[in-house]
């Protein structure tokens, strides 16, 4: 399945190197760069990832680092495999010149890329975006800033995906209090539901190396 992406960001004019130059430059050494802690939001969310300095609209911040897989059939595969072992699934699809790809996270643990958790689109605590930066031929995954972001802000972009389990229970429970019955249309802003351990999938329509069009989906 796929879906649209949410918007495209003008990336900073500051002096110095582009955010897309040093995105590449992370990207090829591999390393984070510095200005983020993971930390723990609250009981049910469990970590997320916080800035530590300011950064501007449209600055990198952070890739989503692991092992590329070109075959969806055995990222499927290893899906299953975690699940088995019960361990999170950090697994994340998209399409990246007209093909299947995905980043497979699960095992990165010392890159904080992919401790960055979901916020709708629209939702105050989105200040990120993620897009497909292109080195030497080979897609990574980045995240840069959808405005300014200042010291102890937590980092959060859109999955894409209102089926989401953290997200259809905040429906749920925005439809008892209100009453809604359901099958009526109503959105949801809040992602505080959201349970810690759950990961991503990602669906790209279009691909470009500055610009491209994301959009998530979680496996879990």
């Amino acid at each position: 399945m796929e879906f649209r992406a949410n918007k495209r960001i003008k990336l900073s004019s500051q002096k110095g190197p582009s955010p897309l130059d040093l995105a590449r430059t992370y990207c090829q050494n591999y390393v984070d760069p510095p200005g983020f802690e993971v930390k723990t939001v609250n009981d049910v969310i469990g970590e997320g990832v916080f800035a530590t300095k300011p950064f501007k609209n449209g600055d990198f911040l952070l890739e989503y680092k692991g092992d590329l897989i070109t075959r969806v059939k055995h990222a499927r595969q290893l899906e299953k495999e975690y699940e088995k072992d019960g361990l999170g699934s950090f697994i994340y699809f998209f399409k990246y010149r007209d093909k299947s790809c995905c980043i497979d996270a699960t095992n990165d643990i010392f890159h904080e890329g992919r401790m960055i958790n979901d916020a709708e689109n629209g939702d105050a605590k989105q200040i990120c975006v993620m897009k497909i930066v292109e080195v030497n031929q080979t897609p990574h995954l980045c995240t840069f800033a959808d405005g300014d972001i200042a010291i102890g802000e937590e980092l959060r972009y859109d999955y894409g995906v209102p089926t989401l389990p953290w997200r259809k229970k905040c429906t749920e429970q925005k439809m008892e209090m209100y009453g809604t019955k359901k099958g009526n249309t109503m959105t949801t802003r809040s992602t505080d539901s959201q349970e810690p351990g759950q990961t991503t999938s990602v669906h790209t329509k279009e691909v470009d190396e500055t610009v491209c069009n994301i959009s998530l989906c979680r496996s879990y």
